[in-house]
């Protein structure tokens, strides 16, 4: 079903989007044989992502565009990191999942705890209700296509 709509494990789906539910034939995979003695592997390295922000870090990309707005936390606020589609904010921030560390150059290491949805131009009351209160940390980006922006809760 993803690759018959072009999605990937972290696309958002809304109510009333039209889907297939089947696509081109995935070509099966034969069973892996059994071991006779489970292999010791060396542990998988967790996800790190690192978001950069205007000022603090050398990526090109926000030195090209407008960049991501940040605001300083305060004790009413969460450090809010925004990107607009136009920045690649889609890109750099949808497939952040529950679970991953995410390090904002110059602000610190964060975990991921929560992704969830507000309309375009929200405000922070509205932001705060998705999430029961405001993260350490919060990433924005707008959802291609919609009105609607991506929230991810870091803390």
């Amino acid at each position: 079903m993803l690759a018959a709509n072009g999605l990937g494990v972290y696309t958002l789906i809304y109510p009333g989007q039209t889907l297939k539910l089947s696509g081109p034939p995935v070509p099966g995979v034969a069973p892996a044989p059994t071991p006779a003695a489970p292999a010791l592997t060396a542990p998988v390295a967790p996800v790190v992502r690192t978001i950069f922000v205007a000022g603090a870090g050398g990526q090109a990309m926000v030195d090209r565009c407008i960049g991501p707005i940040h605001f300083t936390p305060t004790d009413a606020y969460s450090l809010f990191i925004t990107e607009h589609d136009f920045c690649g904010g889609w890109a750099r921030f949808s497939g952040v999942g529950v679970g991953e560390t995410v390090v904002i150059a110059g602000y610190g290491t964060y975990t991921a705890t929560g992704r969830g949805q507000v309309a375009q131009g929200a405000t922070t009351d509205a932001v705060s209700a998705v999430f029961g209160g405001f993260p350490r940390a919060i990433l924005q980006t707008c959802i291609p296509g919609t009105n609607r922006m991506l929230l991810i809760a870091l803390n």
